[in-house]
C-alpha cells in the first residue's frame, strides 16, 4: 500500500502552476471571445476541444500526483495523452484551409488524426464519467464499407 504524501514535490508544484496557467489562458480566451468575437469555426472548435480533452488528462495526472495513487510512468502517460489531444487539435487548426475546401481528399495523416481524436475523446470520457460513453459508442453498429 502506498503512503499518501502531504507535502507536494517540486514537480507537483510546477505541474499545479502549469495547470493553473493553462486554465487561466482558457478563461482569457473566453474573455477575448466575449469582447472581440470568435475565431473562424475551424480554429475556435479545435481550441475548445483541445482545452477540454487536454485539461481532462492533465487534471487526472494532477489528481494522481496529489494523492499518490499512480506511478510516475502512469502520470507521464496522462501528460502524453493530454499533449496528443492538443496536437490533434493543432493539426486541425494548421490544416483548416485544406479542410474547408469542399473537394478535399483526406489523406492517411488526416484519418490517423481523426481516429486519434475519437480514441482520446473516448478515453477522456471513460476517466471522467466511467465506462458508459465508451460502451455506448462501442454498441453503435458501423455502416458497411463499400467494396472497391
Amino acid at each position: 500500500m502506498r503512503q499518501l504524501s502531504t507535502e507536494a514535490s517540486p514537480w507537483g508544484r510546477r505541474g499545479a502552476q502549469a495547470l493553473g496557467a493553462l486554465f487561466a489562458a482558457f478563461v482569457a480566451l473566453h474573455f477575448y471571445n466575449a469582447l472581440f468575437g470568435q475565431f473562424e469555426p475551424l480554429v475556435q472548435r479545435p481550441i475548445f476541444v483541445g482545452f477540454g480533452l487536454g485539461g481532462a488528462f492533465f487534471l487526472y495526472a494532477a489528481q494522481a500526483s496529489r494523492t499518490g495513487t499512480r506511478s510516475g510512468l502512469e502520470r507521464a502517460l496522462d501528460i502524453t495523452l493530454g499533449l496528443l489531444a492538443f496536437g490533434v487539435c493543432l493539426y486541425v487548426i494548421l490544416n483548416r484551409d485544406r479542410f474547408s475546401d469542399i473537394m478535399v481528399r483526406y489523406g492517411p495523416m488526416d484519418k490517423i488524426a481523426g481516429l486519434l481524436a475519437v480514441l482520446l475523446t473516448l478515453e477522456a470520457a471513460r476517466r471522467v464519467i466511467g465506462w458508459f460513453l465508451p460502451l455506448l459508442a462501442r454498441s453503435k453498429r458501423l455502416p458497411p464499407q463499400p467494396v472497391s
